[in-house]
């Protein structure tokens, strides 16, 4: 996935596999800022993207979806969901 941040800032992320640290193909991002941030979901191999849900946006197919970080003082997960086939 690629993260646009605040400031028009692209970061390519990669999911990885690591049962031993609880981490099951998931990908983070870090050091976020309060307003609004795009997470882009293409097809890559191995994935042909069918759908991509996140904060109540479904998109079907590949695509980018907004994410809304309205408070750093609260730990919180935002999960960006993808299905494969």
């Amino acid at each position: 996935m690629t993260w646009t941040d605040t400031n028009g800032a692209t970061n390519t992320k990669w999911s990885y596999y690591a049962p031993e640290l609880y981490v099951f193909h998931e990908a983070h991002v870090e050091a976020v800022e309060v307003s609004v941030h795009k997470i882009t979901v293409d097809h890559q191999p191995g994935c042909h993207v069918e759908r991509v849900d996140v904060q109540n946006q479904h998109l079907t197919g590949p695509g980018t979806v907004s994410v809304r970080i309205s408070n750093l003082n609260q730990e919180k997960t935002v999960f960006v969901d993808v299905l494969c086939s």
